[in-house]
Formats: structure tokens, C-alpha cells, sequence
């Protein structure tokens, strides 16, 4: 028994000492889920024996499974477990099964005989790769186990299965153990499993290949559903009754403490997150600060937008480092693909430009030219914070499980954590828009829409003619919903970052250089005007001008060279008409491309 020990984690094991106090159900949560897990634990007739409940990071699935695992033990029944943790070191797979086998053995008499004598005839049994180690200590022993004392089903689980180390050692314990559980039904064997895990891709995909009835019985755990909201709503009340009751000198006897308004703002911020909802209890009841009243009101300014004070903590800590875990999982040949696509998709301020767009996964492939398949590889390893949609609906778009994961995004980019920042973000989003540029400059061109270069006229192209244009072939994602791809990518690139800073500018030149801007147009001010970018034939020489022109504002006059490939003027949306070619209302700036061997 101590080698196996030895062997194992008992860290990982239901009654731990590094993990208590454990993840647990609030006594009036997740009732509806825990009484259908039990009702199929306890039915000698279920039809698997093996559970499969999956669900976004943050909901409580260890909780669900703590809760359910000591329910049975305080029964009486027999229980192993192992909770793996990645912050706290329990992903090696090959301490799982002397974990799962030592628990067994301390109950079972004749397995723990079974063992003994296996371990005294190879000593070096532990060095079997897991599939053997799974058959001989797992499948085998406990196959031939006496089992005439048994009073009731025996629970094995597997919590948190996607935090264990490797992807390759997650599939083979869901093959083996699947394997195993349709054995013990058809054998009437007492075992029976339950395997947690978030919706990582190479979990999904191993238990869809999985086929057949009897295979395994699914729940889900979800965020936004009624019973969830519910239920972290009775979380943070009695959360905030706890904490009162601790601090009650700290309150005026009858008054109302938190206040509806303020309970309703932060139940409606955690939207049916758990963890959110436990982290924010934790801050307000600090045991450190021993300030509730200021904690909560801390709480409610970072909620709705406004700073925490300069030295505070950030009331989201926590799951700041839960999400922080979650994309260093992502390889770093992936992670930049990742976050991009992630910044396109949520960051929709008016800063960072798609207002009020619905990019849709095929919108978004499409503008930023990359490879379906590397679009789908760089987000596997965040199916458990994004719900991503399968590769055969182009047409939905990529939805956080909670908002708190969007404002993560933005302050990594903010910081520059993962090597990406805002800046970076903005010079990719131009130079996409540039390539489009070029695309639609010549599908433009070979229309018959050719222009004279010298003909001292402004013309603006709207994006909206986009779909005009046959550009189905420059797209990387092209399916049935091109034409709706084509309008949302129309109506992106007319809201775009409208007024890049002179260094977005430098870091481009080289990519823009030669682009025809003249379709993009960008509604921004209040004042419903919009702020443009033009082409203006007469100042752009094309490949066949070889004129000179005189450009005037008001500070200076410029002779600009025929080899001129082009100039884009950004000008603030006026009531006025533009009088005249040579004197046009720059507000903004004047950004002149030119040639390598050019000078103004």
C-alpha cells in the first residue's frame, strides 16, 4: 500500500488535505443536475456506466463532482478519485491509476491481495506505458475482485480531465475507461465512472468518435441558462449573509446591506458564472481588509467600468490567473492567430472599430486572410472559455461564456503579456484592409470603372458596392453564406479604426504602399457626418500618369513628382462642400505614400 502511495497523488484524492476546504454545491444549487446524476448513479438498469459532464471553466463541474462523490461515500458507498489541478501540480497521467488503485485497495480486501502480489512478481510494473498499466491493474484485477460483499454501485471519477498533462493521455483515459464502463454493464460489474472536463476540442472529438448506444451518458453544465442565474444569485445572497453576519459591527443595525439595486447589478455581471460569483464574495468578504461595505462598493466601480483605486486589488484576480492558464495551454505557434481572432471578434469599442458588426467565424477569416484550418487549430485549446462554432456554420460568430473572458483579452493586449498588443492588433486589422484595398482596386478596375488621373475630381467609393465586385475567389473561407460574409465585411471595413496615428502609419508604409483607399468609407462623430478616407484621382498617379500637381493647404504649397503611387487625405466630416481641388478642408492629416527613389 505505501508503494502505491508512493506512486500516486493522494493530493488528488475526495478527502485530501490539500484540498480542503474542497469546491462544494451550495446546499441549494445544482439541484435538478445532482438528482438526475444520482437517479442514474443508483439505477441498476442505467444505460452506461460511464457520465460525462462537460462545461465552460468557471461553472462548478468540481463541485458537482465533490459533491456527488461525497454524497456516495456518505452512504457508505466505496469511492476513488482523482481531481486534477493544474495549478496545483496534479496533471501527471501516470499517478492516476496508482492513485485510483490505492483508494480501491484500502476497501476491497481481495483487490488489495490482487495488487500486493502483482507489484511482488514485477517490481517494476510502474514502468508499463498507461494503456498496460490500465488493463492489468484496472480492467483485469478488478474483474476478478470478489465483489459478493459490495452494497451498491462502486464511484470512480475523474474530475478536470482536460487539465491532465498531454493531449494524447486524455483521449486514451477516455477510450480505456469507455472501454472498461461498457464492460462492467455488460458484465454486471459494479463499477461506475465519471469522467469532468471542459469542452476542449480533443476531448469533444474523442468521446463524438465514440459510437453507439450505451457508450456514455452526457450532462452539461451551462452559464446562461435559468437555473444557473438562479442559482448564483442564491450564492451571492447568502454570500453577502455570511459576510454581514461576521462583520456585523461594521453595519447599522436595519439597514439593508447589499442593497437590491446592488445585488441585481452584480448577479446580472455574473450572468450564471459561478466562479465569477465565488470570487467576487471572496473579495468582499477579505479577511484581511475586514471592510465589507468598501470591498463591495470597490466591486460595483470595476463592474461598471470605472477604475480600482491606484494600489488596489483587482476584484477579478482569480480568474484573471484561471484565463491566463487556459491560453498558455494554447502552443505558441497558434497563441498570435489565437488572441487576433479573439481581439477582432470581442473588442468592439468605438477605439477599437467594429462597433456594432456581427463578425461572423467566416467574416472573420475572410478579412484577416487566414487558413480555416489554422483558424479552428489556434482556438481548440479555448473551447472552454469561447463557444466556437463547427467548421460547417460559418455563419455564427465566436460568444465568450462570460464577459469577464472579452475584458481579459483586452487587458492582455492592452499589456502586451502574450507578446501581442493593441498596437499590433491595429497594424494587422490596416494591413487587411489594405490587401482588400488592392484586391477591390483591381476587380474595380477590370469593371470598366477606370477613371483619368487628371480630371481634377474627387471620387469616393462606398464599400457598400463591395458585393458588386467578384472577389468570391480572394476569400480564404468561401461557402453559401459568401454573399452575407461579403456585406458584414463591407460593413466592418466602413467602421474600422478611422484615424490611424502617424505610428500605425510608419509600421504600414510598406503595406499600403500603392493601395487604392478610395472605397473606404467610415461613419464615426456624433455629429452622424462621416470621416473619410479618399482617393483623389487627380492628386494619385497610376501606373500610366506622368503628371506633376501642385497640392495647397494651409500651411504649405508642394510639388508632388507623377511616380506619386498614392495619397490619402483623412477628413473630418463637414456640412461644407469641397470648393475646390486645390483647396481642400484638411482636418485631420496628410499622409503622402511615395516611391523609394521619391522626395516632396
Amino acid at each position: 500500500m505505501e508503494f502505491l502511495a508512493n506512486r500516486g497523488t493522494i493530493d488528488a484524492t475526495l478527502t485530501a488535505t490539500a484540498r480542503y476546504p474542497p469546491p462544494e454545491c451550495h446546499a441549494e444549487t445544482r439541484l435538478g443536475l445532482r438528482n438526475r446524476i444520482m437517479t442514474w448513479f443508483r439505477d441498476p438498469d442505467r444505460d452506461s456506466n460511464l457520465l460525462w459532464l462537460r462545461g465552460p471553466a468557471g461553472v462548478g463541474k468540481s463541485a458537482v463532482a465533490q459533491t456527488i462523490a461525497q454524497e456516495c461515500k456518505n452512504q457508505g458507498l466505496l469511492v476513488a478519485t482523482f481531481f486534477f489541478s493544474r495549478p496545483n501540480n496534479r496533471i501527471d497521467p501516470d499517478c492516476v491509476i496508482p492513485t485510483l488503485a490505492y483508494q480501491l485497495a484500502t476497501e476491497n480486501l481481495s483487490y488489495r491481495h490482487a495488487i500486493t502480489s502483482l507489484i511482488i512478481k514485477d517490481p517494476k510494473f510502474f514502468g508499463n506505458a498507461l494503456p498496460t498499466q490500465f488493463q492489468r491493474l484496472i480492467v483485469d484485477l478488478l474483474s476478478s475482485c470478489d465483489h459478493s460483499s459490495t452494497s451498491g454501485p462502486i464511484l470512480i471519477v475523474l474530475d478536470g480531465l482536460d487539465e491532465c498533462h498531454s493531449d494524447d493521455s486524455q483521449k486514451d483515459f477516455i477510450k480505456l475507461v469507455t472501454t472498461f464502463a461498457a464492460e462492467c454493464r455488460k458484465e454486471d460489474l459494479p463499477y461506475v465512472w465519471i469522467i469532468t472536463s471542459r469542452p476542449e476540442w480533443q476531448i469533444v472529438s474523442t468521446f463524438d468518435q465514440l459510437q453507439g448506444p450505451g457508450q456514455y451518458h452526457e450532462e452539461r453544465l451551462h452559464v446562461h441558462d435559468p437555473e444557473s442565474q438562479r442559482d448564483v444569485e442564491r450564492v451571492l445572497r447568502d454570500g453577502f449573509r455570511e459576510i454581514r453576519q461576521k462583520y456585523r459591527d461594521s453595519f447599522t443595525e436595519g439597514e439593508p446591506w447589499p442593497g437590491e439595486a446592488q445585488i441585481r447589478v452584480v448577479s446580472e455581471m455574473a450572468s450564471g458564472h459561478f466562479a465569477f460569483a465565488d470570487t467576487l464574495v471572496k473579495f468582499v468578504g477579505n479577511a484581511v481588509v475586514e471592510d465589507p461595505i468598501d470591498q463591495l462598493a470597490i466591486c460595483l466601480d470595476f463592474l461598471q467600468g470605472n477604475h480600482v483605486p491606484e494600489g488596489g486589488a483587482n476584484p477579478l484576480d482569480p480568474l484573471t490567473l484561471l484565463y491566463r492558464g487556459i491560453l498558455q495551454t494554447v502552443h505558441k505557434m497558434h497563441r498570435h492567430n489565437a488572441i487576433l481572432t479573439l481581439a477582432t471578434s470581442f473588442l468592439r469599442t468605438r477605439k477599437w472599430g467594429f462597433g456594432g458588426v456581427s463578425a461572423s467565424i467566416g467574416d472573420i477569416v475572410n478579412f484577416l486572410f487566414l487558413d480555416k484550418g489554422k483558424f479552428h487549430r489556434s482556438l481548440r485549446k479555448l473551447h472552454s472559455v469561447v463557444s466556437v462554432p463547427s467548421a460547417e456554420h460559418p455563419d455564427q460568430p465566436l460568444e465568450v461564456y462570460h464577459r469577464s473572458f472579452s475584458d481579459f483579452t483586452q487587458q492582455i493586449c492592452r499589456t502586451g503579456e502574450f507578446g501581442i498588443t493593441e498596437l499590433d492588433i491595429m497594424k494587422t486589422w490596416w494591413k487587411c484592409i489594405a490587401g482588400w484595398c488592392r484586391i477591390t482596386g483591381h476587380r474595380w478596375k477590370t469593371m470598366g470603372y477606370r477613371m483619368g488621373a487628371a480630371s481634377g475630381t474627387i471620387y469616393l467609393y462606398g464599400w457598400s458596392d463591395l458585393s458588386k465586385l467578384d472577389i468570391l475567389g480572394a476569400m480564404k473561407w468561401p461557402n453559401q453564406h459568401s454573399q452575407k460574409h461579403l456585406e458584414n465585411l463591407a460593413a466592418a471595413l466602413e467602421q474600422i479604426w478611422r484615424n490611424p496615428s502617424d505610428e500605425i502609419i510608419s509600421a504600414v508604409i510598406n503595406d499600403i504602399h500603392g493601395v487604392d483607399f478610395g472605397y473606404l468609407w467610415a461613419h464615426l462623430y456624433s455629429d452622424g457626418l462621416p470621416n473619410m478616407i479618399f482617393k483623389l484621382h487627380s492628386w494619385v498617379c497610376q501606373v500610366n500618369c506622368i503628371s506633376f500637381y501642385n497640392i495647397t493647404n494651409s500651411c504649405s504649397k508642394r510639388k508632388i513628382p507623377g511616380s506619386l503611387l498614392l495619397i490619402t487625405i483623412s477628413v473630418r466630416g463637414t456640412h461644407h462642400s469641397y470648393p475646390s481641388l486645390h483647396n481642400p478642408p484638411v482636418s485631420a492629416s496628410l499622409a503622402v505614400y511615395l516611391g523609394a527613389s521619391n522626395s516632396i
